[in-house]
């Protein structure tokens, strides 16, 4: 007579993320899936994103930086930058061109990383650089112009520090820091008068690559090596510690702030560091899965986004195809879970700021708002998740399902369910067909079996949508498998 074969309900295995890089059996409950978020007890479909403008770009070029704006009397605008523009989006005016003639690099080469800006708000200015070419200031909105007073001639890295801009990596050299006087970023030439300086970092394995907020202190990063930049407000203005050996950065866009910590993308994996001690995240969960997937020979172009309202730190990583970022990764802090992106984005900023919602941009310059309904812009977002094959404790023995049944604790549109059998491991699952799901835990009755069971739920219509938190299967047991 037909008996519970496995039962789960909301928990931590429920929520414990995609395990795409370990052994079968030795994934907490989710093998594989794409779109998907872990949280409030089970995997749910993320939400979707609005296409609110799309850049104009010279062929071949690539969006590489983004920042978001709102002023003093609250206009929001989106900063954007590629490989020879600079671009400002604003309610009502459209994308519109503010800067031209840069000389950006598209891909990254042996001894040169992909071109991208880093921005930084002064009141109702926006600064940028590009590594490149000259320090950009747009000044309330009007045209990029070559920032005066500097004393050098780029800058890889830019951030404001209370009164003062920061530029780090520049054309003095890669362990160069400058900064400008007190509210003033148009002077930097250090005086017996003015609070402007530089200080060279000796204590540093290469140049600096990245830099963070980390509370009242500013983390930089080189390849393998993590320092606190502190602002001491003395004569000396900013001192300089090495911290930490063991992470790094792959680009200056790889490394964001999130409650108090920084999550980062190192030559070795995503870490977490809270300035005292550090823990890489990956393992065993996706790492080895990734190795196979990311195009290692264009890490500069990886960026990171921490999205507030899921909790959730994303990388946007380059595969071979097109050299480009095509697909995403996102940890959720609050349980550690991990999740697959199927889409990629060129650029993001890195906080919500002027905004509600987080914006990205996608590599044809697509500028997106996230969060923000249920699809992909105007086509249906695809999302899914697989458990891993199921042996219902017991390995050895034939099963025989009967009854399915799934906790669905939201559902919108239609939801669908796949069961897939397997004799061994090694086998490729034998799929059926897809059958509608329905919010009411309703029993759904199949004949299926074999030693491993595989359960796949997944959505790809418009407006749909779709959380779950557990399942039953119902069924016999048979002999065990020869």
């Amino acid at each position: 007579m037909p008996g519970p074969l496995f039962s789960i309900r909301a928990g931590a295995e429920t929520e414990s993320g995609l395990f795409a890089a370990v052994h079968p059996l030795d994934a907490p409950l989710w093998a594989a899936g794409e779109n998907v978020v872990f949280a409030d007890g089970g995997p749910q479909k993320m939400p979707g994103w609005t296409r609110i403008a799309t850049a104009t770009l010279p062929v071949g070029e690539v969006i590489r930086g983004v920042e978001t704006q709102q002023t003093e009397v609250g206009i929001q605008r989106i900063f954007l930058g590629s490989q020879t523009k600079l671009l400002m989006w604003q309610a009502g005016s459209g994308v519109v061109q503010k800067g031209t003639g840069y000389t950006g690099l598209l891909h990254e080469t042996s001894t040169t990383p992909a071109t991208s800006w880093s921005f930084s708000r002064f009141g109702n200015w926006v600064l940028t650089s590009n590594g490149v070419n000259k320090v950009q200031v747009s000044k309330n909105g009007a045209d990029f112009v070559d920032l005066a007073g500097t004393t050098f001639s780029s800058a890889q890295v830019l951030m404001r520090r209370g009164p003062h801009i920061l530029a780090m990596n520049t054309s003095s050299g890669g362990n160069w820091i400058h900064w400008s006087d007190l509210d003033n970023p148009e002077v930097w030439a250090p005086t017996a008068e003015n609070a402007a300086g530089d200080l060279t970092i000796r204590d540093l394995d290469g140049p600096i690559l990245a830099v963070c907020p980390l509370g009242d202190q500013i983390a930089i990063l080189s390849k393998n090596q993590f320092g606190l930049l502190t602002y001491t407000g003395d004569a000396f203005v900013f001192t300089f510690q090495p911290v930490l050996s063991g992470i790094g950065a792959v680009s200056k866009n790889a490394v964001v702030e999130a409650n108090r910590r920084i999550y980062g993308m190192g030559r070795e994996g995503f870490w977490a560091c809270d300035g005292v001690t550090y823990q890489y995240l990956d393992t065993p969960a996706i790492k080895d899965y990734l190795a196979g997937r990311v195009d290692t020979s264009q890490l500069s172009k990886v960026t990171a986004t921490y999205d507030s309202s899921r909790d959730m730190v994303i990388w946007w990583l380059p595969t071979a195809v097109g050299q480009e970022n095509t697909f995403g990764v996102g940890y959720r802090i609050k349980n550690g879970s991990w999740t697959l992106l199927n889409f990629g984005r060129s650029a993001a900023a890195p906080q919500v700021g002027a905004f509600a919602y987080p914006v990205a941009t996608d590599t044809q310059g697509g500028i997106h708002l996230h969060n923000s309904g249920l699809n992909a812009h105007t086509t249906a977002m695809t999302a899914w998740v697989r458990t891993k094959p199921l042996d219902c404790d017991d390995p050895s023995v034939q099963k025989y399902l009967s009854q399915v049944s799934v906790q669905l604790r939201r559902q919108v549109g239609t939801v669908k369910l796949r069961i897939g059998t397997s004799r061994n491991l090694d086998d490729e699952v034998t799929w059926g067909s897809y059958l509608n799901l329905d919010d009411g835990f309703e029993a759904i009755w199949v004949r299926r079996s074999g030693r491993f069971i595989t359960l796949e739920i997944l959505s790809d219509t418009l407006g749909a949508d779709w959380a779950i938190s557990g399942f039953d299967l119902i069924g016999d047991i048979g002999g065990r498998a020869v």
